[in-house]
């Protein structure tokens, strides 16, 4: 046997092995050598999720020290005191997090100098931490350095000053307003099965979840827009407390709850769920907006976000335009010019037309600006239409025309069977055939991503 044609090989694959096995313990050396890395210099070791209180002074708050507790068993946190009420728990896990990141940059020993020289006695700002077994944490933070790109600052168990980023006392000079959540605890949009509101001068709406729709019960009975009943929900939910008044004093308090002499209610609205309802009553006093959360507790809120709010009865109606399956239109005639498909491809004679396709998905979906009743549009559709349109499916027929609403510029009037709504000018883009088979911009309305 010639054993030498093999040795090559074999010393080949020896080596292969042996720089693989060095590529994996430079690897995982690497790997600890990070870990060990980004370890130097760290305050703290603690688990931000074990975390269930803290303690927190600052010299220049008012208040200058609460104290927030963490129910375990909800994973909510809650400010204990000098108030009881609900707490921003995303907010405190952030600061949780910057905490347990916080690394000195240079440590020295206080030697013959006192605390006070180094912005302490008293700290600018204070965070006392417990964990679930009992288990604390502690720092202070002093003046800035000389440089003024860093504070001093001390941790329990460590008798050194510390130098820090400048960034952890930017992102740990709270005051209580900072931790409290500023929504106004609107249940889940998915879980509310009914609404009423009544804007100041409008009449009472009732909004019904039937299922994935939404059906409006008063102040007449009409098919909701789940879309945009949704998307309103969801501003309410989105909505953001400006400021807190905790226990008003008795003028401020009568100003804020009595109608009258200043003071005038924008909305009412109650959202109920299969568990809960949640009222809200927002009032207006000097050019402001007022919610009352709490039988001793008002808010402030925004007073332009409130306004974007308001919907009169018409806005919650379904504004759907048209009930037919684009992918089940066979012909198409717009002002006596036919459409036919032909082989899933669209033509007139023969010639190819394939706007046609994107013209009706974007009708399929369109979205009047409103509805009318007859006798609104009545004023309106004499004479001849400005375009008629016949589309075909299988099994149907749907058919509209077009006028101008001549008391309102840019605007028209649709009529499709017994049904009138107002559109904008830019409908008339859906009709004029497009270069390409591009799908057109819808107009008359917001786009419409699916049915309601």
């Amino acid at each position: 046997m010639n054993l030498k044609r093999y040795a090559t090989p074999i010393v080949l694959a020896v080596v292969l092995l042996g720089l693989g096995g060095l590529a994996y313990w430079d690897e995982k050396k690497t790997a600890k050598d990070k870990v060990v890395e980004e370890a130097k210099g760290k305050l703290f070791d603690f688990n931000p999720a074990e975390i269930v209180s803290l303690d927190v002074t600052n010299a220049t708050a008012e208040p200058k020290s609460w104290t927030l507790t963490k129910d375990v068993e909800q994973k909510s946190w809650m400010v204990s005191a000098p108030i009881s009420y609900k707490a921003d728990g995303e907010g405190i896990d952030r600061l949780l997090k910057i905490i347990l990141d916080a690394k000195s940059e240079r440590a020295f020993d206080l030697g013959d100098r006192k605390s006070a020289s180094f912005g302490f006695e008293p700290a600018q700002i204070s965070y006392h931490l417990k964990d679930s077994k009992g288990k604390t944490w502690t720092f202070e933070i002093g003046g800035k350095s000389p440089t003024g790109y860093s504070s001093y600052a001390k941790v329990s168990g460590d008798t050194k000053i510390h130098l820090v980023n400048q960034y952890l006392f930017t992102a740990t000079n709270k005051t209580l307003t900072d931790f409290r959540d500023k929504t106004l605890s609107i249940p889940p949009v998915a879980e509310i099965k009914q609404v009423e509101v009544l804007y100041a001068g409008d009449k009472p709406v009732t909004l019904v979840r039937r299922e994935k729709d939404w059906a409006m019960t008063a102040p007449y009975a009409a098919k909701g827009d789940a879309l945009d009943i949704n998307k309103w929900l969801s501003s309410w939910d989105n909505l953001r407390v400006a400021d807190f008044i905790d226990a008003p004093g008795p003028d401020l308090r009568k100003a804020l709850t009595v109608l009258g002499k200043g003071t005038k209610e924008i909305v009412r609205i109650q959202m109920t769920t299969d568990k809960t309802k949640k009222d809200l009553t927002i009032v207006e006093n000097n050019e402001k907006m007022y919610a009352q959360l709490s039988p001793d507790g008002f808010v402030e809120l925004d007073k332009p976000s409130i306004l974007s709010l308001r919907k009169s009865p018409t806005e919650f109606e379904d504004r759907s335009v048209f009930k037919f399956v684009s992918a089940d239109v066979n012909e198409v005639t717009i002002d006596g010019a036919q459409y036919r498909r032909v082989k899933e491809e669209w033509v007139s004679g023969n010639k190819p037309m394939p706007f046609i396709q994107g013209m009706l998905v974007s009708l399929e979906f369109v979205k009047a600006d409103s509805k009318l009743s007859a006798k609104e549009a009545e004023p309106f559709i004499k004479g001849p239409a400005l375009h008629k349109v016949d589309i075909k499916e299988k099994n149907t027929a749907v058919e509209f025309s077009l006028w101008k609403k001549s008391d309102e510029e840019g605007m028209l009037v649709l009529r499709t069977g017994d049904s009138y709504y107002r559109v904008n000018n830019e409908f008339l883009d859906i009709l004029k055939p497009k270069a390409g088979t591009t799908t057109p911009t819808l107009g008359g309305g917001d786009i419409k991503v699916e049915k309601s």
